[in-house]
């Protein structure tokens, strides 16, 4: 009796995951050998307060994250805001030394990722502009928290990173 149940389970969470992913979609087979549905454009805002880590691998892993979610829309349908407050403009720090960052921070703005830094944090940890790497004028917000809710109070979708 407990096999068969189990079996009729199986087979019905089989039939249930084939009618949410069928094959006519229009996105590309994953190696999965599944194909989702397309994404409808997005407006995420990123809040990055944290440092790289104590093994020094968090900086990497919130690009990859980054790039994972420019590559799950549909090209222009991203709009996505990195707001880096607090340690989390150790990113930009980090990546004024290492080659690897600022190459995959920059493919980042290409797709049009904004990387937006707090004011407040530059002139409370006596910051030196020149070691951020890419910074330009225009990416300084006054409040990295202020911008963060004003960002979602515009529309766009907070995640923390």
């Amino acid at each position: 009796m407990r096999r068969a149940f189990i079996l009729a389970a199986l087979v019905g969470a089989g039939l249930l995951g084939g009618s949410l992913y069928s094959k006519t979609a229009a996105a590309p087979p994953t190696p999965l050998d599944i194909i989702f549905p397309e994404y409808e454009p997005q407006k995420v805002v990123y809040h990055v307060t944290a440092g790289a880590g104590w093994l020094g691998s968090e900086h990497r892993q919130r690009l990859k994250v980054l790039s994972n979610h420019v590559a799950a829309l549909p090209k222009g349908a991203a709009d996505l805001r990195v707001v880096l407050q607090g340690e989390g403009v150790d990113l930009l720090i980090a990546a004024q030394k290492s080659e690897s960052l600022g190459a995959e921070i920059g493919r980042l703005k290409a797709s049009g990722v904004r990387f937006l830094v707090c004011a407040n944090t530059i002139v409370a940890r006596k910051l030196d502009v020149a070691t951020l790497h890419g910074v330009a004028r225009a990416d300084f917000v006054r409040a990295g928290v202020a911008e963060t809710a004003r960002l979602q109070a515009a529309g766009y979708v907070y995640l923390k990173i």
